[in-house]
């Protein structure tokens, strides 16, 4: 067989090829749900990944900080209770039918998938980690199917061993200026420098053994080549699918799937403009739960609004999520003088989207956390409001349960379920501390602490005896 041959696969074909015969060869990719799968040779002992040196940036400090915790004496003469952490609260109650649309399976049923989209709260991965383990105590097996857009920035942590990122550009929607065609993430990657990469070592734990990847992406005008390295074996050239005049856009997808499992994958820009929007995962033993984490830090629930939701559900599996998780207010209400009219407006205008792309599943809002406000260091003038953020908080979370029921989605009130208003600073003086000297995230105690409430609340943990 030439290995220099040139395969041309029409859309939706789905032909199977042997990559220890054709190294080096190149490919067309397919667009539309049906995509063209390559098999590759794969070697599970290969080395873990070492990212290429990329130098050292040099970090520039600026002596003493410029604020600080205000002290509880300081909290106390504003009224402020900043004492003992409160009582364990119970659980805030959910509605029958969202209970049932979290409801696990039994092991060998079939599987619960679950959505969980967000700003850095539950980008950092603490919450949906302990989430997993309170199924996991049930025997359960849980797994994550999709690697969003975002994979590699600060702040995002998903269950890989390893990430090497060179150039690409995260393009979020919540920031978007006109309707965007994201993928799940609401987000997209995007290249036009030939050499960007993305390694992923895929070997986060042992119980986990990934069989084959689909990779989608936004085709563009122009011609544009992606190189894909399984196991470090030989790479091989994918031609991507084009956008073409008066026929719709899909996702263009790259179904790779390997001898055995596939330990690594290493993608490299060829040639034109490559958008990528997920990586997704098939195992080689199916999990009984799957969640997929789609966090973003500075994300607000603006980006449901920005995104062309048709083309969101094209860019996922049908009826991809039983329940979803939708955790945002902390940035919308990181302003000068909140707009509470404006806020519900957008946050109506992004459940729209939300149900055009989710129609059945069960639709749970998580609002902000309670949220301080630091003091500067040495003598001030006037008084604090130690309770501004607090208060807008809580009215985000009041329009989100307003808002949220016309849409069937309904409000889990995290502000509450930490004690109110007030209640970050005595989370912050907890020991061990349970909220991060910002005074808006928490430590991972405190997320944790949240998380276990929060499965009380969906069903996945039984109340605190």
């Amino acid at each position: 067989m030439d290995c220099r041959r040139r395969w041309r696969l029409g859309s939706g074909a789905a032909v199977v090829l042997a990559a220890a015969l054709v190294g080096g060869s190149t490919m067309h990719g397919a667009s539309g749900p049906a995509a063209s799968q390559f098999i590759f040779e794969s070697r599970p002992q290969v080395d873990p990944l070492r990212c290429p040196s990329q130098g050292s940036a040099s970090l520039t400090t600026s002596g003493a900080a410029k604020d600080r915790i205000p002290a509880v004496d300081e909290l106390n003469a504003a009224a402020v209770d900043a004492g003992r952490m409160p009582a364990s609260l119970p659980a805030p109650h959910l509605r029958e039918d969202v209970r049932r649309g979290f409801a696990l399976p039994a092991a060998g049923g079939q599987p619960l998938r679950v959505g969980v989209w967000g700003d850095s709260h539950v980008a950092a991965g603490f919450i949906t980690d302990d989430l997993a383990k309170q199924i996991e105590a049930k025997g359960l097996a849980v797994a994550t199917r999709i690697i969003p857009a975002s994979i590699g920035r600060p702040g995002v942590r998903l269950p890989v061993r390893q990430v090497c990122k060179g150039g690409w550009q995260l393009q979020p929607a919540y920031n978007a200026t006109a309707t965007v065609r994201s993928g799940p993430s609401l987000s997209n990657l995007r290249s036009t420098k030939v050499g960007d990469y993305l390694w992923l070592d895929l070997r986060q734990r042992a119980d986990r053994q990934v069989r084959s990847v689909r990779i989608r992406y936004l085709p563009a005008r122009a011609a544009s080549a992606l190189g894909v390295k399984i196991d470090d074996g030989t790479e091989v050239r994918f031609e991507l699918s084009r956008l073409r005049d008066h026929q719709p856009v899909a996702p263009g997808v790259l179904d790779l799937r390997a001898s055995s499992s596939i330990s690594t994958l290493k993608l490299r820009v060829l040639d034109g403009e490559v958008i990528l929007q997920s990586v997704s995962l098939d195992y080689t033993s199916p999990a009984d739960v799957t969640i997929d984490v789609f966090g973003l830090p500075s994300a607000t629930v603006n980006g449901w609004s920005n995104t062309d939701a048709a083309y969101l559900r094209q860019s996922l599996d049908s009826n991809a999520y039983d329940a979803i998780i939708l955790e945002y207010g902390t940035n919308e209400g990181a302003v000068g003088r909140f707009d509470a009219s404006k806020y519900a407006a957008m946050l109506g205008s992004s459940l729209r989207n939300v149900r055009l792309a989710f129609p059945d599943a069960a639709c749970l809002l998580i609002g902000p956390t309670d949220r301080g406000v630091r003091v500067p260091q040495g003598p001030r003038k006037g008084s604090i409001d130690f309770l501004k953020y607090s208060r807008i908080h809580q009215e985000i979370a009041r329009i989100q349960a307003g808002v949220g029921a016309k849409y069937r989605c309904e409000l889990w009130d995290w502000q509450r379920s930490m004690g109110g208003t007030g209640s970050i600073y005595a989370w912050a003086r907890a020991t061990p501390a349970l909220a991060a000297p910002d005074l808006i995230h928490l430590t991972p105690s405190g997320y944790r602490r949240s998380a276990a409430v929060l499965a009380q609340s969906i069903g996945w943990s039984d109340p605190r005896q």
